[in-house]
């Protein structure tokens, strides 16, 4: 994907910025995460910014949580605790 414009060098880039499967809390939360990442396409582009729009009617979450688990099933399994906890 990072070389695909050099590949093909008449290559047009199309940002997408509606999002609608999150709220604009995991948006942001997500962006922030991975915006210092040096081989993130976006970063790449000169005069590029991406900012991603919620177009969702879900609601903001009150806090987010940053967990870094061992593996994937210690992340199944905290993603577990967190939805019983949610429901009780």
């Amino acid at each position: 994907m990072l070389d695909f414009s050099i590949n093909y060098p008449a290559t047009n880039f199309i940002v997408l910025k509606n999002n609608y499967r999150s709220a604009q809390s995991i948006l942001d939360l997500s962006t922030n995460l991975i915006e210092n990442n040096s081989e993130r396409l976006i970063n790449r582009l000169p005069n590029l910014k991406k900012e991603l729009i919620a177009q969702t009617d879900y609601k903001d979450l009150d806090e987010n949580k940053y967990v870094i688990l061992q593996d994937e099933i210690l992340e199944k399994l905290f993603v577990l605790d967190e939805i019983k906890a949610k429901n009780t």
